[in-house]
């Protein structure tokens, strides 16, 4: 323990600099991917996790050969989501604050109203942010919403081919057989079964390349050691022949 802290201090300041470390990178992946917003609960995760690989790799990548090579230790995809919403809470709570030093708003401020979202509606934050990660912090933000648009937009799409064959139906009747019913359900249960497999595919193709990139690293830390081996050998030799 570090003379001078608490236990808990002593985590709480581990812990700041994990988050310090990997903030800037975690706000690109993140801001990349979107891992908050894909639509499934189990993609949100896996997505998470490879976010948490990727950093992981980073780390790595910077420690090697360094005194700080054993000092990172491996995150998951529970711990980095719960720094960025933790991040995120953060950006929110500060946008009316930004918003009053500034003091620039598109239209007049309603004094009573102390919604952030609010303040996001009524002032143009995006030119306020000269950090990186709070530029970043910013559209992510204002991505917050962008799944459930996507969602009504399929679905509004949707629903417009469905009234289109219902008028096409109404225009020309064609009553479909048993026959057409059938193949219609059968054409539809392939597609979604390719779509599943194709998405299997990619999921385990992203986790191959992550174990092919694990590997070679393996590999560069053998292939270290055992340089340093040969090296402790020659000097072992040559310290026995200055002896004689």
């Amino acid at each position: 323990m570090v003379f001078g802290l608490s236990k808990n201090s002593y985590y709480q300041e581990e812990q700041k600099r994990i988050r310090d470390s990997i903030k800037g990178p975690l706000l690109e992946l993140v801001l990349w991917h979107l891992p908050h917003l894909q639509p499934s609960e189990s993609a949100q995760q896996d997505s998470w996790e490879m976010i948490a690989i990727k950093l992981n790799n980073r780390n790595f990548d910077l420690s090697v050969g360094t005194d700080h090579q054993d000092e990172m230790p491996t995150l998951n995809g529970g711990f980095i989501k719960g720094i960025y919403d933790e991040l995120m809470k953060k950006f929110v709570g500060n946008i009316r604050y930004v918003n009053s030093s500034a003091g620039v708003y598109s239209t007049p401020r309603v004094c009573n109203n102390r919604d952030p979202l609010y303040e996001t509606l009524y002032f143009p934050i995006r030119g306020t942010y000269k950090d990186k990660c709070d530029q970043i912090l910013c559209e992510l933000f204002y991505l917050d919403s962008a799944g459930i648009e996507i969602m009504a937009q399929l679905s509004k799409e949707r629903l417009e081919k469905e009234y289109r064959h219902l008028q096409h139906s109404i225009n020309e009747p064609t009553p479909l057989d048993e026959k057409t019913k059938t193949r219609s359900y059968s054409d539809s249960k392939n597609q979604l079964d390719q779509l599943k497999e194709k998405l299997e595919l990619e999921k385990l193709k992203r986790y191959q390349e992550e174990l092919e990139k694990k590997a070679k690293r393996v590999e560069f830390l053998d292939n270290e050691n055992k340089r340093l081996l040969e090296l402790n050998h020659e000097l072992v030799l040559q310290l026995q022949g200055s002896d004689h």
